[in-house]
Formats: structure tokens, C-alpha cells, sequence
């Protein structure tokens, strides 16, 4: 069975300021953590720092792996296993701007506001992709971010 493998990252504005980044989709109405799939004979990390640049248009400096989600989708009436893997970063340099076809928009969400979201919007409700509402639940148990 094939697996799918993407990677994704929680994004911080800096080590300072607790405001991620999160990605809109109008078409489905689901908000998203940045992530992308890794290409044939492509390093995770490298794939990360494009799927970062090419959603987001930011450069980050990564911080610490954070999760492994699971979730499976369907293509050609085939079920496909997905393994998207999770990661903390920092922005580096870049101002956040809405790049690629996929998202409508994108912007800075506190910790709180962000949790909300994912979990009233995110896209595993509606599309069955991964709990990014979960990510970020586990990265605040991992890192003690006290949330209401």
C-alpha cells in the first residue's frame, strides 16, 4: 500500500510573539497549517522549506519536530495512506503573502484563536484530512502553552 508523505509546520511569528501562521480556503471554507507533499528523491526538510516558501513566501528557521499525523484520503476510488510530519518554526525573514492556487488567504492567529479555528474549520472535519486542531493541541501539552 502506498503512503503518502507530506510535512507541515507551526509556524511562529517569533520566539516572542505566540502568533502562527494559518492558511484560508474559501472554496471548502477549512483553515490549514502550512504543509506540502515531499517530491521523488527530495529530502523532508527540503520539501518543507518549499512548501513553506511556495504557501507562505516566508523563510523559517526550523525548531523542533512536533508530531506524526495520520490520516488517509481517496484518489481513483483508492484509499491512500497519509503521513504528514509536523515540525515548530520561527520566521525568518519574508512577509507572510498568499502564493499558491490552493488558499484565498493567509495571516498571523494568536494560539488560542488558531485552536479555535482548526477545530470549527479545520479541514479534517469536512475533507478528512489530518486533525491539525490535535497538531497544535499536542505541540501545547509538549511545550506547556497554557490554553484556555
Amino acid at each position: 500500500m502506498m503512503i503518502h508523505l507530506s510535512v507541515g509546520a507551526i509556524i511562529f511569528y517569533s520566539k516572542n510573539v505566540q502568533h502562527i501562521v494559518l492558511l484560508y480556503r474559501k472554496k471548502t471554507d477549512t483553515y490549514h497549517l502550512p504543509k506540502g507533499t515531499v517530491e521523488e528523491q527530495e529530502h523532508i526538510m527540503q520539501t518543507l522549506h518549499r512548501e513553506i516558501r511556495e504557501e507562505t513566501n516566508l523563510d523559517i528557521d526550523i525548531q523542533k519536530f512536533v508530531t506524526d499525523a495520520k490520516s488517509s484520503f481517496f484518489r481513483d476510488e483508492k484509499e491512500i495512506k497519509k503521513r504528514t510530519l509536523y515540525f515548530c518554526a520561527i520566521q525568518k525573514k519574508g512577509e507572510i503573502t498568499c502564493l499558491d492556487n490552493e488558499h484565498d488567504s493567509i495571516d498571523w492567529y494568536s494560539i488560542e484563536r488558531a485552536l479555535e479555528l482548526l477545530k470549527k474549520k479545520g479541514a479534517h472535519h469536512t475533507l478528512g484530512y489530518e486533525d491539525e486542531y490535535g497538531v497544535l493541541q499536542e505541540y501545547c501539552l509538549q511545550y506547556k502553552i497554557a490554553i484556555a
